[in-house]
């Protein structure tokens, strides 16, 4: 009987290390985006569901310049006409994240890109 309760706990314990490596290892590969510190106000430009995600352009305004971005978007998160911001690199603002954290924040959660000044399109 305490073969059985130790295998038991032994197979517990096993388990409660691997979920604990695997965590430490998505959260410790996540992109730093600390460097992206300043909030600014985005504009869906278009959206088109795929069946699966949201595919969506929009554009945000530094400095007088507008910035677009494209990015892919779950239903659950965002839906045509929600507001959606951009967390951008104060030294370079063609540099953003769409934000969904606090800007500074380690990771928003997406991918960091390159804005262009040209309006991408969506086919």
């Amino acid at each position: 009987m305490l073969k059985v309760i130790g295998f038991f706990v032994g197979s517990i314990v096993l388990l409660g290390a691997i979920f604990a490596g695997v965590v430490w290892f998505v959260f410790n590969n996540a992109e730093d985006q600390s460097y992206l510190t300043k909030r600014v106000a985005a504009t869906e430009v278009q959206s088109k569901w795929n069946g699966d995600q949201y595919i969506v352009v929009y554009g945000y305004d530094v400095d007088g310049a507008t910035y677009y971005g494209e990015d892919r978007l779950y239903r659950r998160n965002w839906q045509p006409g929600d507001s959606l911001r951009v967390c951008v690199d104060p030294s370079d603002v063609a540099q953003h994240a769409l934000a969904n954290q606090e800007c500074g924040s380690s990771s928003q959660g997406t991918s960091t890109q390159t804005g262009t000044t040209t309006k991408p399109s969506i086919n």
